[in-house]
């Protein structure tokens, strides 16, 4: 714990010490404020009716039905972080005690009396009896013997802070006067109900608790981020490798097993669709390689063979009679190794004949679907 002296809007003394900071106030009379109109007093309520100075937080308690304001906290304590109560000198001392006297250094020596006025009302008054240039010895010997010699039967507390040799001195020097000097540790704290004048917590391990927690919960959103992704990703993929299933089902389902896709090519080629038009739509595109086509007639019985109704398919095979008229100049050698040439180039067209009975009638063999 850190102990120090503010007083004058300035640190008086500070030993230095790290962690919370205790520091006491030496008030300056002049300066106190009393205000008996603030019904609930609050930093806020007296901030409004004594106006903070410079923006620096007023430093009030409330006694009775008034509220005493005895100036503002300077800008050293303001901007110090760490957690901080600042209390009054005669704060650290109980009821039954008269005066005090606090050491500090071995210099400064915090004085505080305490009357009683006629009312019974309590009032203390507090002073720095000693500067860092003067011996704060002979003074704290000079104004107790005073006080004895008033014949006043009061407690007196001499409390030296954090100085092993002033206390063995003070002890030795005060023996003569009975009076014990001990630690100013040893008063220890305040009692709870009496209210610091300034009060500030250290917020600095709350919020590295929270930028902590902020830090790990960031990674952990992080985390499911990527986890959610690669999961959504591997989705994506099953769903991908089942519509191709799928896509491949419904081909299998309409084509069937195919082991070799040329296979289908080779059938495609080779087949004609088995619908009127498309049939004698083929049969015409042969017949005018051979000469000018005057008819077309699907299924008769070109060979004359037989009687009765048109052949059917057999075998895949669909027989369309076609009526060419072949040019005046060709011979029948012609024509064959023309036949020859159209059925090589046309795998659908199986077999060209031509009856021996009708020189303008060919007879087409159709592979059909």
């Amino acid at each position: 714990m850190s102990i120090l002296l503010f007083s004058d809007d300035r640190i008086i003394y500070n030993d230095g010490d790290k962690g919370a900071v205790t520091s006491i106030l030496i008030p300056k009379y002049s300066r106190i404020k009393k205000y008996g109109d603030i019904t609930s007093p609050s930093d806020a309520t007296v901030r409004d009716r004594h106006g903070d100075s410079d923006d620096l937080p007023a430093l009030w308690r409330q006694e009775g039905p008034y509220v005493y304001v005895y100036g503002n906290i300077s800008y050293d304590l303001d901007e110090k972080r760490q957690t901080h109560s600042m209390y009054l000198p005669q704060d650290f001392v109980g009821d039954d005690v008269g005066a005090f006297y606090y050491i500090f250094g071995d210099k400064f020596v915090l004085h505080g009396v305490k009357t009683i006025t006629d009312d019974g009302h309590k009032v203390w008054g507090t002073s720095l009896l000693c500067s860092s240039e003067e011996d704060a010895l002979p003074t704290v010997i000079s104004s107790i013997s005073e006080r004895m010699l008033e014949g006043k039967e009061e407690k007196i507390i001499v409390a030296v802070h954090n100085d092993e040799d002033s206390l063995s001195q003070y002890t030795e020097a005060l023996e003569p006067f009975e009076q014990e000097v001990i630690t100013f540790e040893s008063l220890g704290k305040p009692k709870k109900h009496i209210k610091p004048l300034f009060a500030r917590k250290d917020k600095s391990f709350l919020m590295l608790t929270m930028s902590l927690c902020a830090f790990i919960a960031l990674g952990w959103v992080i985390f499911l981020w990527v986890t959610t992704q690669l999961d959504f990703q591997s989705l994506q993929d099953k769903s991908d490798d089942l519509r191709n299933a799928i896509r491949i089902m419904q081909k299998n389902k309409v084509l069937g097993h195919i082991n070799n896709p040329r296979d289908v090519l080779r059938v495609m080629d080779e087949t004609v669709p088995l619908p009127p038009s498309t049939l004698l739509h083929n049969a015409g595109s042969v017949g005018a390689e051979l000469g000018e086509v005057i008819g077309i007639r699907i299924g008769s019985d070109a060979s004359g063979r037989r009687r009765g109704p048109s052949r059917m398919v057999t075998g895949g095979i669909m027989d369309i009679d076609v009526s060419v008229k072949f040019p005046e100049s060709s011979l029948l050698l012609d024509q064959e190794r023309l036949a020859k040439t159209v059925i090589e180039s046309t795998p659908w067209l199986k077999y060209i004949e031509k009856p021996s009975d009708s020189t303008g009638k060919i007879n087409l063999g159709v592979q059909v679907k």
